[in-house]
């Protein structure tokens, strides 16, 4: 019984840093450390989405944070501010 909730603990811990790996693949550094703030810093986690151009060319298409989606008639700059 001991084993099985250890090995149920370690799968919890591993599937949980593999969530957190998946949430910043491919994000720009700019929107990682955003996401980090989002939520104690929202005002400064709100420009740093700002200030995130994509960080790849071509025009900004690197960055697949949310901030970057179009849900609200021209988000495209990361000026998104449901994610704070």
């Amino acid at each position: 019984m001991e084993r099985r909730r250890l090995r149920e603990e370690i799968l919890a811990r591993q599937l949980q840093k593999a969530h957190r790996i998946a949430a910043n693949s491919r994000l720009s550094l700019t929107c990682q450390d955003a996401m980090k703030l989002t939520g104690s810093k929202p005002e400064y986690a709100r420009h740093l989405h700002a200030a995130c151009k994509g960080e790849e060319p071509p025009q900004g298409s690197g960055c697949l944070c949310l901030c970057h989606d179009v849900v609200t008639g021209g988000v495209e700059t990361g000026t998104m501010t449901d994610l704070t």
